[in-house]
């Protein structure tokens, strides 16, 4: 994880507010992330935050002011910095490119975790934590950096006394920790939902958004709801286009698939049983809208939050 050390003068990653990416102003409006990451510091003394695909980090959450020690004085050097800029570059492509979870370590030999966070089948940004070992620093592990820090040109003293004391987790801790950011995932993009429902103040828009939440299971169509609203259905189609920044068919298959979750994370229905309890007539058609959703098949998904069902 890096930060964003003399950026404002280099005129990089950050630009002005309309560069800084609306979806930044979407992820920054819920407070469990704050809330989140510092819970997450007081356990484990790690940072918590978030990046979008152009390595943009949350000015909201100032996840630099957990950095470790050690992190943040090799961050303090334009060397140290340039290169964790690098090397996070190299975990962000990672990450998107299997689209999924990654867990590995940095150039420093710290571990890193980065959660893709997917909407309408696409990965929008990125949470992270890291900047910790599974076993406690020895002499060893420290030789094997100590060059590379020299060339950084961090003082070699202070920094020593900083790695020995980067926070220790063991494996199963760190995979718990990954477990709790997935949830974090799952909660922002349920409530995505209501929050693109406040950020409109079309009337109409909002009957309609009313009533595909309380009939998503039914096979509405967009002249149904389009009747429902009091408009012509390709005035509707261009109020949700402005206003809601997707398609009628996009929005409604997203109210479905969050359903679909809730079922397969608290219920025993089968996988054909939720895509018919949501709303879908076609098992294929379902699996295929759920992957493209989440990047998980409704089963994997299961499996993964199977210790949360009923």
């Amino acid at each position: 994880m890096s930060h964003d050390h003399d950026r404002a003068a280099k005129g990089t990653r950050l630009g002005p507010d309309q560069e800084y990416g609306p979806f930044f102003h979407v992820i920054e409006q819920f407070s469990i992330l704050k809330k989140f990451q510092n819970d997450l510091y007081q356990l484990t003394g790690l940072p918590f935050d978030f990046v979008d695909l152009r390595l943009r980090h949350s000015r909201s959450l100032h996840a630099q002011l957990g950095f470790t020690p050690f992190c943040r004085m090799v961050n303090n050097t334009p060397l140290g910095c340039r290169a964790c800029d690098r090397d996070e570059e190299q975990a962000v492509a990672n990450c998107v490119k299997k689209q999924k979870c990654i867990l590995r370590r940095c150039h420093l030999g710290l571990i890193d975790v980065y959660v893709p966070i997917v909407m309408n089948g696409k990965i929008v940004g990125l949470f992270c934590t890291g900047q910790s070992v599974y076993q406690r620093p020895t002499e060893d592990n420290f030789k094997k950096i100590q060059k590379r820090l020299a060339g950084m040109g961090v003082d070699l003293a202070r920094v020593r006394k900083a790695y020995f004391s980067v926070p220790v987790l063991e494996k199963r801790r760190v995979s718990a920790i990954i477990d709790l950011i997935q949830m974090v995932v799952g909660l922002i993009d349920t409530r995505r939902l209501q929050t693109l429902k406040t950020a409109v103040s079309h009337d109409s828009l909002n009957k309609a958004l009313d009533f595909m939440e309380a009939h998503y299971a039914e096979p509405i169509t967009m002249p149904d709801v389009a009747k429902e609203a009091g408009l012509s259905v390709s005035r509707l189609a261009h109020v949700f286009k402005a206003q809601v920044g997707m398609s009628y068919t996009v929005y409604l298959n997203l109210i479905r698939v969050n359903w679909a979750k809730y079922y397969l994370t608290n219920s025993r229905l089968r996988i054909s049983e939720t895509a018919f309890q949501v709303g879908f007539g076609n098992l294929s058609h379902f699996n295929h809208v759920f992957r493209r959703s989440t990047g998980l098949s409704p089963t994997q998904y299961r499996q993964q939050h199977a210790s949360t069902r009923i």
